[in-house]
């Protein structure tokens, strides 16, 4: 698939928690958590070429989503959160892609050391986070409770 390609993740702009995978391996995919250190002083440059490299690795069959968040300790650091359908669809099919060439050629000279690549799959617990209805619905109830 083409960074020009149309052909979108039916899952491209949806909130993580409202989506429905056809993941074998859980209801949310795979989380691909890499860890990037970049050279002293490269930031400004980095962050110029992600932008550029965002293109690449969104228009990706099996993609969901990204996050690139910066290190507040460390001015150098940065931490690239992917959100893949499965596990495949980020090890052979994006890592296995010219795509992923052009990639590698726009970010990956700026590491030291090179990163080391990791995958989580969710893990469900008891206590979830209310919905905003649902939230704003108890504030309305304890609000009405105020009323004289």
């Amino acid at each position: 698939m083409s960074v020009d390609d149309k052909t979108e993740s039916p899952f491209r702009g949806l909130e993580l928690n409202d989506r429905k995978s056809k993941s074998p391996l859980g209801d949310l995919g795979v989380l691909e958590v890499a860890i990037l250190n970049v050279k002293a002083g490269l930031s400004v440059e980095f962050e110029k070429a992600f932008m550029e490299a965002q293109k690449i690795i969104s228009s990706m069959d099996g993609y969901i989503s990204h996050q690139l968040k910066k290190c507040i300790e460390e001015s150098d650091k940065y931490i690239l959160l992917v959100n893949w359908e499965t596990l495949e669809a980020h090890t052979e099919g994006f890592r296995g892609s010219v795509e992923y060439q052009n990639w590698k050629k726009l970010l990956h000279h700026f590491y030291e050391p090179f990163p080391m690549v990791e995958h989580y799959l969710e893990v469900k617990t008891k206590a979830e986070r209310p919905k905003r209805k649902e939230i704003n619905n108890i504030f309305l109830d304890e609000l009405s409770c105020l009323r004289w």
